[in-house]
Parts: C-alpha cells; sequence; structure tokens
C-alpha cells in the first residue's frame, strides 16, 4: 500500500469515497474468480446474476481465518471474508444498489484463473491433472477491462444469439 501523502497533491482527492452515483458518468463493478473449469473469462451480468455471483464470491483464506488453508480459494459473500452482519442483508443491500441504477451501473464476472482443466483423483485420493488449464494473461485481461470500459466488445448470449 502507498500511503495518500506519498502522491502528489493534484491526485489527492479530498475524501476515500465515490461521488453519489447520480454524478458518476457510470460504474463498473467486476467480481472475481478463479474457476479453471466451464466458466468464461469474462462474462456481462445481469441485475440477478451480479447478486448471485456477490453472494457466492471467492476470496482467498487468511490467517485470520484458517492458518493451516493460507491462500486456499474459500467462497464467502461479497469476496470479503471480515463482513460483519448479516450475510443475507449485505447480499439485498448488493441487489437493491445494483437495481436502483440499471442506466449507470454493470457487472461482469471476470475468471482471473483460466478455463479447460480437467482434474481426476487417483484411487489414494491426491489430484490428477489430466487436461491442463488456458489462462489468459495480465496483459490480455487488461485488455478485456479495457475494452468493457470503453464500451467496445460486442457481447453474445449464451447460446450464440447476440
Amino acid at each position: 500500500m502507498i500511503p495518500r501523502e506519498n502522491f502528489h497533491k493534484q491526485y489527492i482527492s479530498e475524501g476515500l469515497d465515490l461521488p453519489p452515483v447520480k454524478r458518476l458518468d457510470g460504474l463498473l463493478i467486476f467480481i472475481i474468480t478463479r474457476r479453471n473449469t466451464v466458466v468464461p473469462i469474462v462474462s456481462k451480468l445481469t441485475p440477478e446474476q451480479a447478486a448471485a455471483a456477490f453472494m457466492l464470491g471467492e476470496s482467498v483464506e487468511s490467517t485470520g481465518g484458517d492458518p493451516k488453508r493460507v491462500g486456499e480459494s474459500v467462497r464467502v459473500v461479497g469476496t470479503n471474508p471480515f463482513i460483519i452482519g448479516d450475510e443475507c442483508e449485505e447480499g439485498n443491500r448488493f441487489y437493491e444498489f445494483i437495481k436502483k441504477y440499471p442506466a449507470k451501473v454493470r457487472y461482469y464476472l471476470l475468471n482471473t484463473g483460466g478455463v479447460g482443466e480437467i482434474i481426476d483423483k487417483a484411487a489414494d485420493g491426491t489430484k490428477v491433472v489430466k487436461q491442463k488449464v488456458l489462462r489468459v494473461e495480465i496483459p490480455e485481461m487488461a485488455s478485456i477491462i479495457r475494452g468493457i470500459a470503453r464500451d467496445t466488445i460486442e457481447w453474445e448470449q449464451a447460446g450464440g444469439e447476440s
């Protein structure tokens, strides 16, 4: 992390909060997962899909959670294992927020893991990789995000419909 005071004054805002959504041109929300199977590299989500992805959020286990599982992928609401309060309430609050601003807020699922991995288990329970994952490298993912921000990507519905 870089302390705010290390930046030139022209780059430091008065506060840390975003302006109200009404004053923004738009807001992009990216929900990140690291599945290596059939989840597409990027998906444009409906409000309902975004709320479901929020509720199935992914994070990485930390020493604050389970020191024996540090670094493992875990499913946690809002991708935040430190949410305090009712998880259902958090999910409903997120859904209400995105439904309130349909013309301003867009939501996407980014699979930063890859696609195509096939894993079996051996008789002793160890994992056997039958097909390696095909990964999207950071420069390509950056280009995808840039295309989303610039609204230059043509999207297709599942099943090939545009």
